[in-house]
């Protein structure tokens, strides 16, 4: 872009043509009015009229008297504007020269740059035929591709590059992993030979008094011939699942709180050509990683828990045992009828503390599918992996299952089930479900109760001394999240699998309640979570929160006749309603209210000085406010 200085000389430089063209003019009519005056002189020399002649010779004389000042003062204006170019051209030259030398100065470092070979060049980035090919050519000049292509290789390879960092550091990862997977597999390959001694010395004792005593030819007895022909045809968990069963079977056959039958189904013909297939060592390509074995192991579960109330209670429950041949795990599934619908497996979630079955506990099958395996129960129709069935089925995973009484104790015989060792675990795993069949069906019973608006227990049993008078109005079941996100509060309690969630309004005469209720698959050695939220009335949050607490809070001697807690919940909704006429009274006003005068009280008296606003009534047996 040309400099400013330079383009304002350039303009000056049009306008010295007028000036000179001025100054030519001015010397023109000096020269015609000295010609005038000579001419007069002329006709002087004949004297014809004579003062005439002086008249016009005076009047050129001050013509030409005023030409002369105005040719001084255009010739000096004349010289300042010439003056003024001047300086301005040298100015503009001397710019000139300037951008002259830049120029030169530029041209020289563009040529050092063009020239320079640094670190650049000796990494091998990716061909200009590879980098041309995205990069329109049209429109750019030749450096300005270049320069685009060169961004182009670049790019390339800082991808490349942040791609091998991030396969440096998952490797350092898995590394880690492994590290630590081979310390612990170390540490049980030297522990292992001393329980296999152990084992060894204990089986030889039991084999030799079982053959002493006859035992072994009756232990099969109860095995139907093509029972045992099924048996061995099973994948090894499961035959070892059915081997406990049959045991189990045989030990508590007598005992009237616990219904137990096994049996196993399946395609037998499917399961003998597999069995073939194994043998001849040719394995078919696995296409379907939820793959299941031909049999299933079936327990059929019934029974009560010593101290039910409910001796009507004695629907059974259907556990399928499932071996899964890729992932080699064993899933359940659970299925049975309950008075509020069918049972599911998600209710036989958490039946022992932190198992809900929704991630497989094969380690291996972490690194199917390129590190992205999750296990999905829907896939498997609907069974899950629950720890303590690969336990009982002897799948020796890295993992422990809690069996410590952690969880509220409400109930003593499945307390000593917990207590159980490892090597008893079937059985503590058999009273819990059947522990969990009962109390599902109790709450199934409590729940249709519910949806009837009415509480199935009475005050002495909830420990209140007369029965409420607020009302249920309203019991139902959120059954989806839109629903959900009406209600209360939106806890991540609530997201737990298994977890039932409802909603249910109660109401007095000022008082309107609005309440969500979790129940747990736990239920009922976890309460019911509560959250409640006013619609109507005097109720603060702060007294809500008091009512929530006082719902959870429980003893021994809280349940009248209930030692396990089965009916919890309906105690909860009849304290709920307890806690709602509390509340309706300490807030309903006095019919003689209206009727005193209240004084306000000087509350900027200190001390002595300051009376105490309320006074005994012995007769009322209340405080009141002071008259007077």
């Amino acid at each position: 872009m040309m400099d400013r200085s330079l383009q304002a000389a350039i303009e000056a430089a049009t306008d010295l043509p007028n000036e000179v063209g001025k100054i030519q003019q001015q010397v023109s009519q000096v020269e015609k009015c000295c010609e005038e005056l000579r001419e007069t002189l002329r006709l002087l020399d004949g004297r014809p009229n004579e003062s005439k002649v002086l008249l016009k010779i005076a009047s050129s004389t001050a013509k030409l008297k005023w030409l002369n000042r105005e040719s001084h003062l255009t010739l000096e204006s004349c010289k300042l504007a010439v003056q003024k170019h001047k300086e301005r051209v040298q100015n503009s030259q001397i710019i000139l020269e300037n951008y002259l030398y830049q120029r030169e100065q530029l041209k020289e470092e563009i040529a050092s740059c063009q020239s320079y070979r640094g670190l650049i060049d000796e990494i091998p980035l990716i061909t200009l035929e590879e980098a041309s090919v995205s990069i329109p050519s049209e429109g750019l000049d030749s450096i300005e591709y270049e320069h685009q292509v060169m961004l182009k290789r670049l790019e390339a390879e800082k991808d490349r590059r942040q791609s091998l960092l991030n396969q440096v550091e998952e490797l350092k990862r898995k590394k880690d992993i492994m590290e630590t997977e081979l310390k612990e597999s170390r540490q049980f390959l030297e522990s292992l030979p001393k329980e296999i001694e152990k084992i060894h010395t204990a089986a030889s004792r039991v084999s030799t008094f079982f053959h002493d005593h006859g035992f072994a030819d009756r232990f099969f007895y109860f095995l139907r011939e093509d029972t045992l022909k099924r048996m061995f045809l099973l994948p090894f968990p499961l035959y070892v699942l059915a081997r406990q069963a049959y045991a189990f079977q045989h030990t508590y056959q007598a005992d009237k709180h616990i219904q137990f039958h096994m049996d196993i189904i399946g395609d037998i013909d499917a399961a003998e050509s597999m069995c073939e297939q194994l043998n001849t060592g040719w394995n078919a390509p696995v296409e379907n990683l939820y793959e299941r074995h031909p049999l299933q192991v079936q327990l059929e579960l019934g029974g009560q828990p010593e101290g039910a109330l409910d001796a009507s209670l004695q629907k059974t429950v259907t556990a399928t045992f499932s071996y899964l041949s890729c992932l080699e795990i064993v899933v359940v599934s659970f299925s049975g009828n309950a008075s509020d619908g069918n049972l599911s497996t998600e209710q036989f979630a958490f039946l022992f503390p932190g198992d809900d079955g929704s991630h497989s506990p094969n380690p291996t099958n972490h690194y199917l599918e390129e590190g992205k395996f999750q296990f999905q129960p829907s896939k498997a129709d609907g069974a899950r992996p629950f720890i303590w069935a690969q336990i009982i089925c002897g799948l020796g995973f890295p993992f422990e299952l809690n069996l410590s009484s952690s969880m509220k104790d409400a109930k003593e015989w499945l307390r000593n089930a917990l207590n159980y060792s490892k090597h008893v675990v079937f059985g503590a795993v058999i009273k819990a479900m059947v522990a969990r069949n009962y109390f599902l069906q109790s709450l199934s019973m409590q729940l249709v109760s519910l949806q009837r608006l009415i509480v199935p227990v009475n005050a002495k049993e909830a420990q209140l001394p007369g029965d409420p008078r607020s009302e249920l109005k309203s019991w139902s079941e959120l059954v989806d999240n839109q629903d959900f996100a009406t209600a209360p509060t939106n806890s991540s309690f609530y997201t737990l699998t298994g977890t039932r969630k409802f909603l249910l309004e109660i109401q007095s005469e000022s008082i309107h309640l609005r309440g969500l209720v979790a129940v747990c698959p736990d239920y009922p050695l976890t309460s019911p979570y509560w959250s409640l939220k006013c619609i109507r009335g005097p109720l603060q949050d702060s007294d809500l929160r008091d009512i929530e607490r006082e719902l959870c809070s429980f003893t021994d001697e809280s349940f009248e006749g209930n030692v396990l807690g089965e009916n919890l919940l309906s105690i909860q909704v009849k304290k709920l309603q307890a806690c709602v006429d509390i509340c309706q009274e300490i807030n309903r006003p006095s019919p003689h209210d209206s009727m005193i005068e209240r004084p306000r009280w000087d509350r900027s008296l200190r001390g002595r000085m300051r009376t105490k606003p309320f006074v005994f009534n012995p007769e009322a047996n209340i405080f009141e406010p002071r008259i007077g």
